[in-house]
């Protein structure tokens, strides 16, 4: 099992909070304390630093809200496309966007070396195989209540 599996594999254990039955609670409770330390560790490789978040995030934040479409609460209007989500801007000001956001990479161009230099190295790290020894689940642990959409999520920690 590698690393980014982890990830998963703890939504699914949290999705867990309201089922019952002492082996099957018991088991979820010790691997979900485990999942998490390591999932806390990998997070910690992909956090930006103070000056990445002071001298780019920040100010990437504030151009987005400069430019993108808002609702009528003022929230940021999301696009969800086959590349991921983006922010929804008005066509006549994506050019402007755009400029200003590359005019700021540009100025900070070492620190967006060094961040994508630090997400390689993460996403190396994510591929590696875990040593974590989860408490395996077995047939008669699992309620009936149990979805298989739910048992999918930690299907690594199912004993055949």
């Amino acid at each position: 099992m590698k690393k980014a599996d982890l990830y998963r594999i703890k939504a699914g254990l949290e999705e867990f909070g309201e089922v019952k039955g002492g082996a099957f609670a018991y088991k979820s409770i010790k691997n979900l304390e485990l999942v998490t330390k390591e999932v806390e560790v990998l997070n910690k490789l992909r956090e930006p630093t103070e000056t990445y978040i002071k001298n780019i995030q920040t100010p990437l934040q504030e151009l987005v809200r400069k430019y993108a479409e808002v609702d009528e609460n003022d929230n940021v209007i999301e696009e969800i496309t086959p590349e991921g989500t983006k922010i929804k801007v008005d066509a006549s000001k994506q050019e402007e966007f755009l400029a200003e956001r590359d005019v700021l990479l540009e100025k900070e161009s070492k620190l967006v070396k060094a961040y994508d230099k630090q997400m390689e190295g993460f996403e190396k790290v994510i591929e590696e195989d875990t040593d974590i020894e989860f408490i395996m689940y077995v047939e008669a642990d699992i309620p009936d209540n149990v979805s298989v959409k739910d048992l999918y999520q930690i299907r690594e920690l199912l004993k055949d």
